[in-house]
């Protein structure tokens, strides 16, 4: 079951039993930017893999899967993926930051044959 939530909403409520939730986070962000939880950095090292990092660690949320245009570079060892996706530009600099401790992501290419 996959759901759409209405971005304009200030808190989310999440369908029970956990399942697939889609948010477009550059107007969840707009809409949440004044409640003092959000980052207020409008610049390049802000990008919406960031604003989804902060609603995935929000929410509590199981996984973080990022839609993204690219494949993943490979894991680096010594490194969380996180840091390993922001030292090869494949994420924006506040990513790792962001996410803090929450540690189960991924990314989909979109451009891949095999996505969705």
């Amino acid at each position: 079951q996959a759901q759409l939530l209405n971005p304009n909403s200030r808190s989310l409520e999440l369908p029970e039993p956990p399942a697939i939730v889609l948010v477009k986070v550059l107007e969840w962000w707009k809409a949440s930017s004044g409640d003092g939880n959000s980052p207020s950095e409008e610049s390049w090292r802000l990008t919406s893999d960031s604003l989804a990092a902060l609603l995935a660690v929000q929410q509590q949320a199981a996984e973080l899967v990022l839609m993204k245009s690219a494949d993943p570079p490979a894991h680096q060892a010594g490194c969380s993926r996180a840091a390993t996706w922001v030292s090869h530009g494949y994420v924006d600099p506040l990513f790792a930051e962001t996410l803090g401790g929450f540690a189960k992501i991924r990314a989909v290419n979109l451009r891949a044959s095999e996505s969705i």
